[in-house]
């Protein structure tokens, strides 16, 4: 029974390791209009992009950006359209931020750091 334990527990730790997309934590991020917590999950540098707008921010730059976005469309609703794969090194997501009649596209390109999924570019369009 110990050697079970311990193989289960080995096992568990491999799946534990492997990093995963932060999509939970980014829909959140939206509906609660929360620019720092967009950023968070960001690299140092993100390519943003919004509403045709497109520039390489720092985290601090693109944190006012987003803000600013979020300040002029309050208490949206955020779903994902399509989710990436996780097992490659470079991956994307599609969503859509609906804010009253109005619906923002969101695309979010990452890229795997050791075992965690960094955003590397953002469009909102």
């Amino acid at each position: 029974m110990k050697i079970f334990t311990i193989i289960f527990a080995l096992v568990a730790s491999l799946f534990l390791q492997t990093g995963s997309l932060p999509n939970k934590d980014l829909s959140v991020a939206f509906e609660k209009n929360n620019a720092a917590a967009v950023v968070a999950l960001s690299e140092q540098k993100l390519l943003l992009g919004i509403e045709g707008d497109e520039t390489v921010y720092s985290k601090s730059q693109a944190q006012l950006v987003i803000q600013r976005f979020f300040d002029k469309n309050q208490k949206g609703k955020f779903t994902y359209s399509f989710e990436g794969d996780s097992s490659k090194e470079t991956t994307f997501t599609v969503g859509e931020y609906v804010v009253d009649s109005r619906k923002f596209r969101v695309t979010m390109q990452y890229r795997k750091i050791g075992n965690t999924y960094k955003i590397e570019s953002l469009s909102i369009e």
